[in-house]
């Protein structure tokens, strides 16, 4: 329920300083020095207000309070200061149930660093928070609640009370309007705030001695009384009013000094009034009535004066503020809002009566699209100004942005036509796009991944408007069968974009080998005339693939004898190789490799020969698994089952005899004397080996 009674007293602050007082959200230990009770120690608890609750409460109390005093939610660089703390706290819980407790009734403000409490944490709704707010600092201006009791509660806020009448007290009485030679007059509709009582102030300045003055009620007022102030607070005339007549008084007066006209109206409903004044100096001549100005501060240009509004780039826009007022403005902020939130502030100097102040704001932090930027001149409501539905003006502008785009031009290999294969390096070829109408800003890299493994960061020019940018990178060479390549332009994220989602490109392409293998051998004994005998083997070397091998490569020869043991039995000391040719898709090579001199074969006994191809790895191929072959024959070209023949060992290794185990050698394939066979029972092939009975 709202204070009936409204405050009785309030004298003017001193001065024209502005009252700053800090609203302390986040808990403290402190005291309370009242002038009936004194507390050595007050614990406050955090109130848990966020920066959003708090900022509200500032913006509506700074407004509320406006040419009186100042709220701020850090410790002001004053040296004196008025403090709030705001959180519960048990410390006035033996002395009553209280809402709000202020130490003083500072009448004429004249102690600036005086305290008050609200006892209210973030649970408590905000219209209740500002109520209590404004009432306790109403006290710590002089505020009262009528004729004293002599108790806390003169100084308290409980569940039974309003914030109180403050917004029309003396402290923030409304200027008078108009004036004419001799007199002012103001009249309008009288909103009735509180339930059977309202008050308004008016503030004056007369330049003659005496002042005459009465008060014209019109319309549905049943009563309605006129007070005449000093600026101490000294009441001096009183004209009241309860039937509709014209009253009308004169007192002597200071020129120069401020008084106040203080208008009670005890009506349950709308109302309006009118009342005059005039002044005349000691010879009766007629004076004026001078009013204290105000300053009005006019957003009178803001608009946009970059031409192409580029998201991430500096954005400028002209502001001119200027002072339509009949005072002062003192310094204050601009507040910036960007799309509803404050996003920056100005600290803006004071302007003097029709001075202009004009600059740029310059602003890089805006993102792709449609945005609304708005200022607010005097933010924090510091000036008093007179007119606050001039303080700020919005524009709304659009933000373009590149796009950057990669796409797929193909792979190469070494920059010809052909296919790639794992014979040579393969080139990607990609492109990268700005696919909008703005240039980008800044250089960009594109990252490259080769089967989600980074191969390379590539440096992409500054793009302009609808241009790309070819590059082409050498991937090395891969190994055969599918590879994905990926490219992500602006990996950095350097460049503000209109569409971050399509920065990344992926393509799998098939990389083709080609395939060697022995597809016939051939093995030939002949005796010479100092008892040795001379070995040859002939091999068919076979690309089978559509991929050419590029390069030359090596075929490694191992080969020996089994003994009656079965066992394997080298009789070379050392791997022979021969040199194989390139090979085109398709094509075959024969090689035969012969063995002089060759002593201690036996007819019985068996030849066995390891044929292993690329054996230096220069080629990477479709099938490595076929490049080991293995096979054997005798002079009287006899095949041993396959079943007898031990694991041969690394092909290359100088073992002159295996481990002495034999096994199945379940996978190996051979070549008979002659041919190639996989029969596990094979046969000689008399017509074709040439091997001498």
């Amino acid at each position: 329920m709202r204070d009936r009674d409204g405050f009785e007293s309030m004298a003017r602050p001193d001065s024209g300083n502005l009252q700053r007082i800090w609203l302390d959200f986040d808990g403290a230990v402190t005291s309370y020095q009242g002038e009936l009770l004194t507390l050595p120690t007050v614990t406050v608890a955090d109130s848990g207000f966020t920066p959003e609750r708090i900022e509200l409460l500032l913006a509506s109390l700074n407004q509320h309070f406006s040419g009186v005093a100042v709220f701020t939610a850090v410790p002001p660089e004053e040296e004196d200061f008025s403090t709030v703390f705001i959180g519960k706290s048990p410390a006035f819980d033996p002395y009553g149930d209280f809402l709000g407790m202020a130490e003083t009734l500072d009448v004429g403000n004249r102690i600036r660093n005086d305290k008050a409490f609200v006892l209210l944490d973030a649970t408590a709704e905000d219209d209740l928070v500002h109520d209590v707010i404004i009432h306790e600092v109403g006290h710590l201006l002089g505020a009262t609640h009528g004729p004293a009791t002599g108790t806390l509660a003169d100084y308290a806020f409980t569940e039974n009370e309003g914030p109180g009448n403050w917004n029309d007290t003396m402290s923030t009485a409304e200027q008078l309007g108009r004036i004419g030679s001799s007199t002012v007059s103001v009249s309008g509709s009288l909103s009735v705030r509180w339930y059977e009582a309202d008050v308004d102030y008016y503030r004056f300045v007369p330049n003659g001695s005496k002042l005459n003055w009465k008060v014209m009620p019109v319309g549905y007022v049943n009563t309605v009384n006129v007070t005449l102030w000093s600026s101490s607070g000294k009441l001096l005339s009183v004209l009241s009013n309860n039937d509709y007549a014209i009253r009308s008084g004169v007192c002597t007066v200071t020129p120069g000094a401020t008084y106040y006209i203080r208008v009670d109206s005890s009506v349950s409903g709308l109302g309006a009034y009118r009342f005059s004044l005039s002044s005349t100096g000691s010879g009766g001549s007629s004076g004026g009535v001078t009013v204290p100005g105000r300053p009005d501060l006019s957003i009178t240009k803001f608009q946009v004066r970059t031409k192409t509004p580029q998201a991430g780039k500096k954005l400028q826009l002209s502001v001119s503020i200027k002072n339509l007022g009949t005072a002062t403005a003192a310094a204050n902020t601009l507040y910036v809002y960007v799309d509803g939130k404050r996003t920056g502030s100005i600290a803006l100097r004071k302007l003097s009566r029709n001075q202009t102040s004009s600059f740029i704001l310059s602003w890089n932090k805006l993102s792709y699209g449609s945005h609304t930027i708005k200022v607010v001149a005097d933010g924090g409501s510091v000036t008093g100004d007179s007119n606050r539905s001039n303080n700020e003006a919005s524009v709304t502008v659009f933000c373009d942005a590149p796009d950057l785009t990669p796409s797929f031009v193909g792979t190469t290999a070494t920059l010809r036509s052909t296919p790639p294969d794992t014979t040579r390096s393969t080139t990607l070829r990609f492109r990268v796009t700005n696919d909008s109408s703005v240039a980008a800003s800044s250089y960009s890299t594109a990252y490259v991944y080769v089967d989600n493994v980074l191969h390379k960061k590539v440096l992409v020019g500054l793009l302009g408007k609808g241009k790309s940018s070819l590059k082409n990178l050498s991937l090395g060479r891969l190994t055969y069968g599918n590879h994905t390549v990926r490219v992500e332009t602006d990996a950095l994220n350097k460049i503000a974009e209109s569409d971050e989602r399509n920065n990344s490109f992926s393509q799998t392409f098939f990389v083709d080998a080609p395939d060697l293998e022995c597809t016939a051998a051939v093995g030939r004994v002949t005796s010479s005339r100092n008892g040795r005998k001379t070995v040859s083997v002939t091999v068919d070397v076979h690309n089978d693939s559509t991929v050419s091998t590029g390069r030359f490569c090596k075929l490694a020869l191992n080969y020996g004898i089994l003994d009656d043991s079965g066992h394997r039995k080298q009789l070379n000391a050392r791997t022979v190789t021969v040199l194989i040719g390139s090979l085109k898709a398709g094509m075959t090579t024969t090689k035969t490799i012969k063995f002089s001199s060759v002593s201690g074969l036996s007819d019985a006994e068996t030849f066995w020969v390891e044929l292993q191809l690329d054996s230096s790895g220069v080629i990477l191929e479709s099938d490595e698994s076929n490049n080991r072959k293995e096979f054997r024959f005798t002079e009287r070209s006899a095949l041993l089952p396959e079943q007898t023949l031990p694991e041969l060992p690394t092909p290359g290794s100088p073992s002159d005899q295996d481990d002495g185990k034999t096994g199945p050698n379940s996978g190996k394939l051979f070549l008979a004397a002659g041919a190639f066979t996989g029969n596990s029972t094979p046969e000689a092939d008399t017509t074709r080996n040439g091997l001498l009975a």
